[in-house]
C-alpha cells in the first residue's frame, strides 16, 4: 500500500510552534502490554536466548563474565527488546540504524556534507522488496511545526474538502524523497489506534504501529474515532533502489535491527514531548537508547561532538525549527533591509568581475550544509546573458596536474612544466568535454597581446586559449606559473527575461560581494602560489584560500567572525569537501 497524497503546502509562513496544549493525550497510552500477538516477540526470545547461551559458554571457556549492557548482543527487559540482525534480514517493521564512523574515517564523508539527517537516525522500514526497492521513514527527526488542514491543498490547488483549522498535525521529517520542499510532498500519518472495522485505510507495520494517508487520518478524525494529535505526520520518506541498501550495509553505514513496538513508541513519545525543550538532542538520545540496547553503547562515546554531530545540529536548526509568524516577519524585514543596504546592491556585475563569498555573521553560514565549495571562495564571471550567469571558482586546485613538455630550442633538450588543474564548478561545457579555461593577470603578457581582455575595458584579467598559453610558455614569453587553468563551471540561472536571479541576484542577497579592483591583482598573485592538491599540500592550499579571501574583502565589508562556531564548522566542512572531491586518495 502506498500513501502518496495529492496535496501540497500552501505556505510554511503559516507555521505555528507546538505549544503545551497541543501535546498528545491518547496515542502512547494505548499499547496493550498483556497481549503478545506479535510473532517478532517469539523470534526475539529465541535469538537472544541463543546469544545468551553462546555468551555463557564463552564465559565458562574464559573464566570471565560481563554484566555490562553495552557488551551484550541484545537487550530484553520488561517486554521491551532490541537486537542486531545479520544484516541480510530486512522486512517491513525492521529498523535501519545509522552506524557511526570514527572522526578520522572519511569513507562516508559525503553523508556528513549533504545528508546530515541520516547521522544517528532511526529508520522504520515500511516496504521492502528484495532487489527492487526499500522505503522507510526517519523516526527521530521531529520538528516544531504544526500544520492545520488549511495549510494543505489538493494537487490542483483547490482547498481540501471539509478542512478544519482545528485539526493540528505535528510535522516530522520523514526523509528527503517527496519531502517538505517538493510541490507534492508525500504525507504518512503514523498512529497506534486500536483496530476498528471502519478504519480501512490503515496499514499495519508491526504490532501497535500503523500508517495511513492524510486523507485516512482526517477521515478517522471527522468520524470521531481519533483526534489529530493521535497522529504523527511524517513528510517525505527514505528510499533505496535495488542493491543500494545492501551495498551501504556492506560499507558499514547501517545496522539492521529488530525491536519491539513498545520501545519505538516510547521513543516517539519522548521525541514528541521534548521537541520544544531540546530539539537539538531529542532524536540523538533515542538513537543512543537503541545503540545501547543492541550492545553498541561503546560506539556512542567515540563520536560525541564529532563533525557529523555538529552538522546534524546545524541541519536541525535550519530544517526543523520553524519561526513563529512574528519571528518570520522580523526575519523577512531584516533580510530586505540587509539586502538593500548592501554595498553591492545595484552594482553592475558582469563578465570579468572578480567576486568572493561574503562575510557572514556568527550564527549563520549559507555554505555550511550544502555548496561547501563556495565557503571562502574566489570567483570570476566569464559569461552573463539573459538566461544565466557563468563563472569559475579560482581557488580550488585539484589533485590533477597539467603537464606541459616542450623541446628547448637553446639546449636541444626537453623542458617540462606542471601547474594545477583547478576545480571551477560542478558543470561542464557540453560542447567540449575536455575543455580547459586559461587565464592570466600579467601586465607584461598583456602588453605582448597574449590572449584578450575578459570583459570591458578596465578588467584586470585576460583569457587565453590553451594553444596560445602553451606557445607562450614554449617560446619563453611566459612562465607556466603565470596562468590559472580551470576545469568546470559554476552556473546561476536567471528568471525569464533575465530580470532577476543570476550572479547579480546572489550579490544582492549578500551571498557574494565584489572584490575591489585595487585588490584583484594581489588576490591573483596569492592564488598563483597554490599547488596541486594532495594530502601534503592541502594545509598550505587551505591557508592560501583563506589569505586570498581575506585580501579580497572590500573596505566596508562586514568583519568576518572566523572564530564563531558556525564559521569554524564551515571551514571544517570545506576541508572535508576538498578531501572527498579534490584530493586523489
Amino acid at each position: 500500500m502506498s500513501f502518496g497524497t495529492p496535496i501540497s503546502f500552501i505556505t510554511l509562513l503559516q507555521s505555528r510552534k507546538i505549544g503545551p496544549d497541543s501535546r498528545p493525550s491518547l496515542l502512547y497510552g494505548q499499547v496493550d502490554e498483556g497481549v503478545d500477538d506479535d510473532w517478532r516477540n517469539f523470534r526475539a526470545k529465541l535469538v537472544m536466548q541463543e546469544r545468551n547461551d553462546n555468551r555463557d559458554q564463552d564465559d565458562l571457556n574464559t573464566s570471565t563474565s560481563t554484566t555490562s549492557s553495552e557488551s551484550t548482543a541484545g537487550i530484553s527487559t520488561s517486554n521491551s527488546w532490541a537486537y542486531e540482525t545479520d544484516g541480510q534480514t530486512i522486512e517491513k517493521g525492521s529498523i535501519i540504524l545509522s552506524r557511526p564512523l570514527p572522526e578520522d574515517d572519511d569513507s562516508n564523508v559525503e553523508a556528513g556534507l549533504f545528508q546530515q539527517y541520516f547521522h544517528k537516525s532511526i529508520i522504520l522500514v515500511l516496504e521492502h522488496n528484495d532487489g527492487l526497492f526499500t522505503k522507510g521513514i526517519i523516526l527521530n527527526r521531529p520538528s516544531n511545526l504544526l500544520l492545520s488542514d488549511d495549510d494543505f491543498v489538493n494537487a490542483d490547488g483547490t482547498p481540501l474538502e471539509e478542512s478544519s483549522s482545528y485539526n493540528q498535525w505535528k510535522a516530522w521529517f520523514g526523509g528527503e524523497v517527496n519531502g517538505i520542499a517538493d510541490e507534492e510532498p508525500e504525507i504518512i500519518c503514523l498512529h497506534s489506534l486500536p483496530d476498528k472495522p471502519e478504519d480501512e485505510e490503515s496499514e499495519v507495520i508491526m504490532k501497535d504501529i500503523k500508517i495511513t494517508s492524510l486523507e485516512g487520518a482526517r477521515s478517522l478524525v471527522k468520524d470521531g474515532h481519533a483526534k489529530a494529535t493521535d497522529f504523527l505526520t511524517f513528510i517525505g520518506y527514505c528510499g533505496w533502489d535495488r542493491s543500494q541498501l545492501s551495498d551501504e550495509i556492506s560499507n558499514n553505514n547501517w545496522y539492521i535491527v529488530a525491536a519491539d513496538s513498545k520501545t519505538l513508541l516510547n521513543e516517539l513519545k519522548n521525541n514528541d514531548v521534548n521537541v520544544n525543550d531540546d530539539i537539538l538532542n531529542t532524536g540523538i538520545e533515542s538513537w543512543s537508547v537503541l545503540m545501547k540496547m543492541i550492545g553498541r553503547g561503546d560506539e556512542i562515546v567515540q563520536i560525541e561532538d564529532s563533525f557529523d554531530d555538529l552538522m546534524l545540529k546545524e541541519w536541525t536548526k535550519e530544517r526543523l525549527i520553524f519561526p513563529s509568524d512574528e519571528e518570520e516577519g522580523d526575519k523577512l524585514d531584516g533580510f530586505i533591509q540587509k539586502a538593500t543596504s548592501s554595498r553591492d546592491f545595484g552594482t553592475e556585475v558582469g563578465v570579468g568581475t572578480m567576486l568572493r563569498s561574503s562575510s557572514f555573521a556568527s550564527s549563520y553560514n549559507p555554505f555550511l550544509l550544502s555548496d561547501q565549495e563556495y565557503h571562502q571562495s574566489t570567483l570570476l564571471i566569464i559569461q552573463d546573458d539573459e538566461e544565466m550567469s557563468v563563472g569559475v571558482i579560482l581557488n580550488l586546485p585539484s589533485a590533477s596536474a597539467i603537464a606541459l613538455e616542450f623541446e628547448d630550442t637553446k639546449t636541444g633538450g626537453e623542458s617540462s612544466h606542471v601547474i594545477p588543474m583547478r576545480y571551477g564548478g560542478r558543470y561542464s561545457d557540453a560542447s567540449d568535454d575536455d575543455s580547459l579555461l586559461w587565464f592570466h593577470c600579467n601586465d607584461d603578457l598583456k602588453r605582448k597581446k597574449v590572449g584578450s581582455r575578459l570583459g570591458p575595458d578596465g578588467s584586470f584579467i585576460w583569457t587565453v586559449t590553451p594553444e596560445d598559453a602553451a606557445n607562450a610558455i614554449a617560446t619563453g614569453v611566459a612562465r607556466a606559473e603565470d596562468f590559472i587553468a580551470v576545469s568546470g563551471l559554476s552556473v546561476w540561472e536567471k528568471a525569464i527575461g533575465g530580470l532577476a536571479g543570476g550572479i547579480k541576484g546572489e550579490v544582492n542577497n549578500n551571498l557574494f560581494e565584489v572584490v575591489d579592483k585595487e585588490s584583484v591583482e594581489c588576490v591573483w598573485d596569492i592564488l598563483l602560489q597554490q599547488e596541486v592538491m594532495t594530502k601534503k599540500t592541502a594545509a598550505e592550499n587551505l591557508s592560501l584560500i583563506n589569505t586570498a579571501w581575506c585580501e579580497g574583502a572590500p573596505e566596508d565589508s562586514m568583519q568576518p567572525s572566523l572564530d564563531a562556531p558556525v564559521n569554524r564548522l564551515a571551514f571544517r566542512a570545506l576541508q572535508k569537501w576538498i578531501s572527498a572531491f579534490l584530493i586523489d586518495r
